[in-house]
């Protein structure tokens, strides 16, 4: 293996391979729909190699995919080298964007990460999360034009230095975006000299909008905080309605959060929802997905009547979370991303008429 940091993940023996098998197994999302597995485990065990000195042999045991889903599962030969994967989200594969989670059965466990140290692999391959956690390092920018891509942006706003997790939020069903964006940047001490740099640059006839982002506690303003109903809030100032017109395309307005979140666009067809076996491989996959954004107290997808009569709710798929900051982190990162071929469109829900069943 090339040079790299010194890394001496303990590869557990034998025996005990089945007992650490649920902390050794990531998920994979984003995958193309003809990657194979060999082709997966070649890649995983290439990358790895290029940050990572450790035993000789293959990193990845095995590989098990969905390419309907387009999803799979990596199994790692250790602990530690599952969990330095994990820096891994984000990564580019064959020109799409890797999502790499903890699989749906996995339980942390009490005292913190399993294995002790790892290496952040994302930092020595330089791969920029799609993932861009709450801090007080996290960095909103709003007032971006329409006609920036990803790359754009992220040639603007590297000059600063590299980034650690960067978020474009785009329209649904579209490639451009709605003029705002999240971003870390690996070290943080940078963080504070980049947002004096560039609030307030123009680019066109747009003035950009930079400061730290509001951290999931509520969206009212207060010391310190910043109101998305009035993007003047951060100044200190009061809402004026044509200064809010006017910067609307800067910060625009957040819809008040709910603990319940409704999703469409997740469910292709009926057909999905009939069969068991399929339904089960559906429900899995989207609380997958949304656990990661909070603790999800109850998942529902509506099937359809064997009788044929009418169902509330069908092709949408609504999750209770526990909070409403928990509701509003998956609706940030849900809302216009890719789920299967299409493009997800979330919305809030009263909780009365959630627990009501008025779907």
């Amino acid at each position: 293996m090339p040079a790299g940091l010194p890394w001496q993940p303990q590869v557990p023996p034998q025996m005990n391979m089945a007992q650490t098998r649920q902390a050794r197994r990531l998920y994979v999302g984003g995958l193309p729909m003809d990657v194979t597995e060999d082709e997966l485990k070649r890649f995983f065990n290439s990358t790895m190699a290029l940050a990572a000195q450790g035993p000789p042999g293959e990193i990845v045991l095995s590989v098990y995919l969905n390419l309907e889903k387009k999803f799979g599962f990596v199994e790692f030969r250790s602990v530690d080298e599952a969990t330095a994967a994990l820096s891994l989200d984000g990564i580019d594969f064959r020109g799409l964007t890797l999502k790499m989670r903890r699989p749906n059965d996995y339980i942390p466990p009490v005292g913190g990460t399993p294995g002790g140290s790892t290496i952040n692999l994302a930092s020595q391959l330089g791969v920029v999360s799609s993932q861009v956690p709450d801090g007080p390092n996290k960095v909103f920018c709003g007032g971006l034009p329409n006609a920036l891509n990803e790359e754009d942006v992220k040639e603007l706003i590297s000059v600063h230095g590299p980034l650690k997790a960067f978020h474009l939020v785009k329209e649904n069903g579209s490639m451009t975006n709605k003029g705002f964006c999240f971003w870390e940047y690996i070290d943080p001490t940078v963080t504070v000299d980049a947002v004096e740099a560039l609030n307030g640059i123009r680019i066109g006839p747009r003035t950009l909008t930079v400061r730290r982002s509001l951290p999931k506690d509520g969206f009212s303003g207060g010391a310190g905080g910043f109101d998305p109903s009035n993007p003047l809030s951060a100044l200190g100032l009061p809402a004026l309605p044509a200064v809010l017109n006017s910067l609307n395309s800067a910060a625009p307005t957040e819809p008040k959060p709910t603990c319940v979140l409704v999703m469409t666009n997740m469910i292709g067809s009926t057909e999905e929802l009939v069969d068991n076996a399929n339904f089960t491989d559906l429900s899995e996959d989207v609380e997958l997905e949304l656990r990661k954004y909070g603790e999800v107290r109850r998942l529902l997808i509506p099937r359809p009547d064997p009788t044929g009569k009418s169902v509330r709710g069908l092709l949408k798929v609504f999750c209770q979370f526990a909070t409403p900051a928990q509701a509003a982190a998956a609706f940030e990162e849900v809302n216009g991303r890719e789920f299967g071929d299409e493009v997800v469109a979330a919305s809030y829900m009263d909780e009365s008429d959630f627990a009501a069943g008025n779907l």
